[in-house]
């Protein structure tokens, strides 16, 4: 690759590298600092919470480049995680198979309504998913109350604690859905859509894009990927409970910006969404193993939060100047 070229590559994905050289400094560093951070169960555990909040940032990773927003990704998940457990606990013919298109199909379900409401009632998107994300939570705890479900099923067991090549299956799992999905976002028309729709919605819709039908189909795969999400999640901790992901709500948020994502929509690309969320688990676990507490991690996160929103202003201030 000649000198021009990396110019050119290092220009076009500079939040991209930026990223990336912090995720290798904290590794690195984390590495030096504690013996036990490479050891393969550490290793395992970081890749197994990576792999459903990962699947969770590739949905909102699709919103957010549109220019919308979707905070009930986590209750949707746990609508799924419930309503999947009570199947699975059932112990019928089948029950896994049940139980893992049913969690796919309610988080679909859910991404759908926001997509509707946020079309055609013309809510504003952080409303209607701040209103969605009491509801689902809602309706997970007056399904099964307050109560927690020991999950012992041989699929979901092998999901969560099984391995191919020495990687954990939800890792790999996670791997495909991503690609998928930037493959998505890079090739299809839908994709193009996405990021027409985010860099100007009415020059969008003057250019004859059908700015409803884009909208309901990236809310509806958002929720689908959080349904997908809750099925790691239940696999990874066997359990079924409605607080799953309660208190996370806005990971997904903070990962996408950090990973490139303008917060106005039309840039980013889901490789450094990818970066966003595996610096924001690697940060975690660092803090775990240097014995921090949960609310110094919470503080680093929301830090680390607002100066790539910051950074992202300014760059885009340059480019208007420009």
């Amino acid at each position: 690759m000649k000198n021009a070229d990396l110019k050119r590559f290092a220009k076009q994905n500079k939040s991209e590298i930026g990223v990336f050289a912090l995720l290798v400094i904290l590794f690195v560093g984390t590495a030096l600092a504690s013996d036990i951070f490479l050891t393969y169960q550490n290793i395992s555990s970081i890749c197994s919470g990576l792999s459903y909040y990962g699947i969770i940032v590739a949905g909102a990773g699709i919103v957010m480049i549109m220019g919308g927003l979707d905070l009930s990704q986590m209750s949707a998940m746990a609508m799924g995680v419930v309503l999947g457990g009570q199947v699975l606990l059932t112990e019928i013919p089948g029950a896994p198979v049940y139980a893992i298109l049913l969690q796919i199909a309610v988080g679909t379900v859910c991404g759908l309504i926001n997509g509707l409401i946020i079309s055609y009632v013309k809510i504003p998107p952080m409303i209607t998913t701040i209103g969605t994300q009491y509801i689902y939570r809602a309706i997970a705890f007056i399904v099964v109350g307050s109560q927690s479900f020991w999950i012992d099923n041989k699929v979901y067991k092998t999901m969560g604690f099984g391995s191919f090549l020495g990687i954990p299956i939800l890792l790999w799992i996670m791997l495909v859905t991503f690609i998928i999905v930037a493959l998505i976002m890079r090739y299809t028309q839908f994709g193009q859509n996405v990021y027409a729709i985010g860099s100007n919605e009415q020059a969008a819709k003057l250019s004859g894009i059908n700015i409803i039908k884009t909208k309901i189909t990236a809310y509806t795969l958002s929720g689908s990927l959080a349904g997908l999400a809750g099925v790691l999640w239940m696999a990874q901790l066997s359990a079924s409970k409605p607080s799953a992901g309660q208190g996370q709500e806005m990971l997904p948020l903070a990962a996408v910006v950090i990973g490139g994502v303008a917060l106005t929509g039309g840039k980013g690309k889901h490789i450094g969404i990818m970066f966003g969320i595996m610096l924001l688990m690697l940060l975690a676990n660092t803090m775990t193993l240097m014995h921090l507490n949960t609310y110094l991690q919470q503080l680093c996160q929301g830090l680390i939060l607002i100066i790539a929103v910051v950074a992202g202003i300014k760059k885009d201030r340059r480019q208007l100047d420009i």
